[in-house]
């Protein structure tokens, strides 16, 4: 899927009004229901954290974990980079069913964003930054379990796959069902967030009134040896309301 100058998501126009942090939530529940019909493998964990700064935010995806006997690197690439270490390489980073997870995240991200930029004049655009990738610590732990089989004599030339086919199996493994549930459950959400826009404002509970006494003889006078009791049961009901009605 390709992104640019007048693109716009499948769920822009529903979610509109709504943050950054709210968009970040919906996509969390659409990885779960992603995961539950299958579109995402079982065992796979995501971190999804927005970020705010000056002129505009992001959404940032990174895939922390995935499931046992998962590759997440390219093996003719990493081979050959073995072998070979001083010497560049165009291969694919990614194994084919890796670049089709982290292409899977982004198309349901973006579903949420407009872009509007246009980089030939330095103009840039959009509802949010941010896109799928894996953590560092997944891939360093894979290379270093490879290096290791390598060094051992274990690890044997996987072969080449060319370009097409490699990247026919990402088109092949990356194509998302369509999930009328999970629309459903976004539309329900966003409905949701509006009616609770339309409630009535809370009532702020009647704050007690505070009863002071002095010594006798002593006048009324902001210093130090002022001696203040309050109605401390008068009080503790006042915050319990407070807390009750969330404004606490």
């Amino acid at each position: 899927m390709s992104y640019g100058r007048g693109f716009e998501g499948s769920r822009l126009e529903m979610t509109k009004g709504m943050s950054r942090a709210e968009i970040a939530k919906l996509f969390r529940g659409d990885i779960k229901a992603a995961t539950a019909r299958g579109d995402l493998p079982k065992g796979l964990k995501v971190s999804v954290r927005t970020q705010e700064y000056s002129g505009g935010g992001s959404i940032n995806v990174r895939v922390t974990a995935v499931p046992a006997g998962f590759g997440v690197l390219n093996l003719p690439r990493v081979y050959a980079d073995f072998c070979t270490p001083h010497v560049y390489s165009d291969r694919p980073m990614y194994s084919a069913q890796a670049a089709a997870l982290l292409k899977k995240l982004d198309a349901m991200l973006q579903a949420y964003n407009f872009d509007d930029s246009d980089t030939m004049t330095d103009y840039f655009h959009v509802r949010f930054y941010g896109h799928a990738e894996f953590d560092s610590d997944v891939t360093s732990a894979e290379r270093a379990a490879l290096k290791a089989a390598f060094d051992a004599g274990q690890m044997s030339d996987p072969g080449e796959q060319s370009y097409l086919d490699y990247r026919e199996e990402v088109e092949r493994l990356s194509e998302l069902k369509d999930d009328p549930a999970s629309e459903q459950a976004v539309q329900a959400q966003v409905a949701a967030k509006a009616l609770g826009a339309t409630k009535a404002p809370r009532a702020t509970p009647q704050q007690p009134q505070v009863t002071t006494y002095l010594p006798p003889g002593q006048m009324m006078r902001p210093d130090a040896s002022t001696t203040v009791v309050t109605n401390i049961e008068a009080v503790g009901e006042y915050e319990a309301q407070l807390i009750a009605a969330g404004f606490i």
